[in-house]
């Protein structure tokens, strides 16, 4: 049988511009699910424990200042909510997770938001990749930016400044559109999500919302509601590309998303292939066998097409060239597994 090569972009995700320093070790790893039962006991009202997660983290948690370096990249397997709790810093994505999985231990409905963000408004143009969250409480959905809301970098003196700051907590989405730009319009939560472009813009252009299109966000916010986590990055990666289709991020996720449909769909044929011992058994299942291939070979289609257009300047430049030459060698080799089997069937 031919050998499949199961390949992935392993930079198909977003890293926030830093490097991250190892995670000291004399702090004790913590349960996210504990921290929230504690933080939350004898509390009923979801504001009230939101807050209390608001409070613990801000106390707790510092920003991890010394990985603010230019060309410096954050692995974000480090920023995970257990390592986070170990060594009491973060970063954006640190935070974000942080958060959701208090609110998640909780059952308060929560998301991690990605995209970019401005802290100047004299230069518009120069955006900072970054995340946040969104938070359901008592029926109404606002954003959270924790790591906004823990302090901030004195840029006279390089020191993080821990210092609570609740302008980003529980947020209208509206009151930060001149600083956060989510990747999903439906984090906007407006009817009238403006661009990258717009954003980009002076903060002055922000609030015209005259020739944007229309977003019926409650029907998307019903859906995503209904939907398991998968489905919901899925509709998010699709609704990035359709709103803003020259972005990178959403290519490259949905590249990536495509891909792995492809890998786990190969692994399991290897498996069924595998055990096919003699010529009866394949003849048998020769239209399974075909259908899979021709699923797979749709699949690695679809990310190779979401690959196309990305600048050769991008992050993911060298990654999405080394995976579209091993996609391209994949599709090489699912036709002639295909050839294999229909000679093999009826021979």
């Amino acid at each position: 049988m031919n050998r499949f090569f199961w390949a992935l972009i392993s930079l198909f995700q977003l890293t926030f511009g830093l490097a991250q320093t190892p995670a000291p070790k004399e702090r004790p790893a913590g349960n996210v699910a504990a921290l929230a039962e504690s933080l939350t006991k004898g509390i009923a009202n979801d504001s009230l424990k939101v807050n209390a997660f608001f409070d613990w983290i801000t106390t707790h948690v510092r920003y991890d200042a010394a990985v603010f370096q230019p060309g410096n990249r954050i692995n974000p397997d480090l920023q995970r909510t257990a390592l986070v709790l170990q060594s009491g810093k973060a970063v954006c994505q640190g935070y974000a997770n942080l958060f959701y999985d208090l609110c998640r231990h909780a059952g308060i409905p929560a998301d991690i938001v990605e995209g970019y963000c401005r802290y100047s408004a004299q230069n518009p143009d120069q955006l900072q990749l970054h995340a946040w969250n969104a938070v359901k409480v008592n029926g109404k959905w606002y954003a959270a930016d924790l790591t906004w809301g823990t302090g901030y970098l004195d840029l006279g003196t390089g020191e993080y400044v821990q210092e609570a700051n609740r302008a980003f907590f529980l947020a209208e989405p509206a009151k930060l559109a001149n600083t956060h730009f989510p990747f999903d319009p439906l984090w906007q939560l407006s009817y009238h999500p403006q661009t990258k472009e717009e954003f980009t813009r002076t903060a002055k252009t922000v609030a015209d919302a005259s020739g944007r299109h229309t977003f019926n966000y409650p029907d998307s916010l019903r859906a995503y509601e209904k939907q398991d986590s998968a489905g919901r990055r899925l509709q998010a990666f699709r609704r990035m590309h359709a709103f803003d289709p020259a972005n990178e991020e959403p290519k490259v996720r949905l590249a990536y998303h495509y891909n792995r449909l492809a890998i786990n769909l190969m692994k399991e044929y290897t498996k069924i292939r595998s055990g096919l011992k003699t010529r009866e058994q394949l003849a048998g299942q020769q239209n399974r066998l075909n259908e899979m291939l021709s699923q797979a070979e749709a699949y690695y289609t679809h990310s190779l097409r979401f690959t196309e257009g990305i600048s050769n300047k991008s992050f993911y430049s060298a990654n999405i060239t080394d995976n579209r030459k091993i996609i391209h060698s994949n599709l090489a080799l699912i036709k002639d597994e295909r050839s294999f089997i229909r000679r093999s069937a009826v021979n």
